[in-house]
């Protein structure tokens, strides 16, 4: 069979480590897709050997790619701990994919006969066993964290337009196939094997190549004129004693708006915590809000705001028409450590930090979904919050019944690092997944009006206020992905249990053959 050697200490340790660093590549903001792939090629070819020794190297790779991806955690969190502790949770996942490749690989290596096409099963299974680690990835502990999920890295590749079909699963099955194809091409040009060289080869660029022939046209059943609005963050070591922050944040978004009231936008779009005191309970956020509504005549609009029940909180995005909160959903799934605390009593011993997320968040168990009547129509907007835009299962619950994809956000803790692009990636690739377009409203940046095709028409810059009044066609389309997302995701779990079943019966089989 063509699968790899072992390789010395010295080959495994820079194939790990350049792993890593190629998916990272792969990703904003740098966006070379093209190297996320032949990572994937690197740490394939370190499926053989020890499973222990295997481990540690997928442990070191992904530890690389998740360090990297996540400079954010350390400026959000101000301790390199919380960087440090997120990247080893997630490189764990890569450790134990790479055991199952290991194991894999020594099972089937053992067969002498149909080589070609067990190798054939072999490859297509090492591709989906990337698929059930991203989604057990993504799904445990604390609901999982699918930041840095494979799929938001080729959003500018031909497999993007996968996604329809399939989500980031179907997109990250096909990129990692085309990447052992490319590790097989390249296992068998050390055996001299050309015709399999070719094969393999040929058949990696077809299936990378091939998506781009696919159409993603839908006709629009309207459009409605959106005001997408950035206020901007204060600094808050320049404020005084007396001066309210979250106050500050929601009077600069009203200034902002208001350069734009000459455009008459029929929906105005305020993003996550744009007012983080509660303008349903708050008399000077309120207030603050009214002068707005006052000013543009009660054009409707969606915005972020905090309700604060003692201990708790919800994140919640309001419609308003007519001056009137006529909608309300709330944050399904609040961010583990950054916005509710799990072991409270043991982490916060540990992380002294920690204490300041002195009010927990709670999750809503609403669908992520808010309707507003403008003048050109009813707009239904699918709105994840934030990072609920990496949740296939909310977003695609949400677009059911949307017509637009709405992704407000509140970026500001994160600095100038790579998340607010990242997030990008995910809006752009959920635009096409859904066939819908999508808005990004971030307080400090980056928001985005994006086609439904992936195609970014705004985008803002980091920490400035901006504002922009744009077009914005609505798609009544529902696509296969949206409609499959729950069978999908149940799917690849029984399909998964069923590959670890086959893996104890074939090695039980081979042990019987032995005696």
């Amino acid at each position: 069979m063509n699968f790899p050697r072992k390789y010395g200490f010295l080959a495994s340790l820079l194939f790990s480590l350049g792993a890593g660093g190629l998916l990272y590549c792969a990703a904003p903001p740098l966006n070379l897709w093209l190297l996320g792939i032949i990572g994937i090629a690197l740490l394939w070819l370190l499926s053989t050997g020890g499973v222990f020794s295997r481990f540690c190297c997928g442990v070191l790779s992904g530890f690389t790619y998740f360090y990297l991806l996540f400079d954010w955690a350390t400026i959000a969190s101000k301790t390199e701990l919380a960087r440090v502790a997120l990247a080893l949770s997630q490189s764990i996942f890569i450790g134990l994919l790479l055991v199952i490749w290991t194991l894999w690989h020594r099972l089937v290596n053992r067969s002498s006969r149909h080589q070609a096409i067990i190798l054939s099963v072999t490859l297509i299974l090492d591709a989906f066993a990337w698929v059930l680690v991203e989604q057990c990835r993504s799904s445990f502990p604390f609901g999982g964290m699918p930041w840095g999920t494979l799929a938001f890295s080729l959003v500018d590749s031909p497999l993007i337009n996968l996604a329809s079909f399939g989500s980031t699963q179907l997109v990250g099955f096909c990129a990692v196939l085309s990447a052992v194809l490319i590790a097989q091409a390249f296992v068998s040009l050390t055996r001299l094997r050309f015709f399999t060289v070719i094969t393999t080869a040929v058949t990696a660029v077809a299936l990378i190549l091939a998506p781009t022939f696919i159409g993603q046209y839908a006709l629009p059943t309207g459009e409605v004129k959106v005001g997408v609005v950035q206020g901007n963050v204060p600094d808050e070591e320049k404020l005084g004693p007396k001066q309210s922050r979250a106050l500050i944040v929601t009077q600069n978004h009203a200034d902002v708006t208001s350069k734009i009231v000459r455009d008459k936008p029929d929906l105005i779009i305020w993003p996550e915590s744009s007012s983080d005191r509660d303008i349903r309970s708050d008399s000077e956020a309120k207030a603050i809000l009214d002068a707005v509504l006052e000013e543009t005549t009660g054009t409707p609009m969606l915005l972020g705001t905090q309700k604060y029940m003692g201990t708790t909180r919800t994140n919640d995005v309001l419609a308003i028409e007519n001056s009137e909160v006529v909608g309300t959903y709330s944050k399904q799934h609040p961010v583990p450590f950054g916005e509710y605390l799990p072991w409270r009593s043991f982490i916060e011993k540990i992380v002294p930090e920690a204490k300041k997320i002195s009010v927990d968040m709670v999750s809503g168990d609403s669908p992520a979904y808010l309707s507003v009547k403008t003048a050109n129509g009813v707009v239904r907007a699918a709105v994840p919050i934030c990072f609920e835009v990496a949740y296939t299962s909310i977003v695609s619950e949400g677009a059911k019944n949307a017509n637009l994809l709405v992704v407000p956000t509140n970026n500001a803790s994160f600095g100038y690092s790579g998340e607010p692009l990242q997030q990008l990636a995910m809006t752009r690739f959920r635009a096409v997944e859904l066939r819908k377009s999508a808005i990004q409203a971030s307080t400090s940046g980056t928001s985005a009006v994006v086609s439904a095709r992936g195609v970014v028409r705004y985008q803002s810059d980091l920490f400035e206020q901006a504002a922009k009044t744009i077009n914005v066609p609505l798609y009544e389309t529902l696509t296969f992905a949206v409609r499959s997302a729950k069978i999908r995701e149940t799917g690849i779990f029984i399909a998964g249990i069923a590959m670890i079943i086959a893996m104890f019966g074939i090695s039980l089989r081979n042990r019987q053959r032995n005696r």
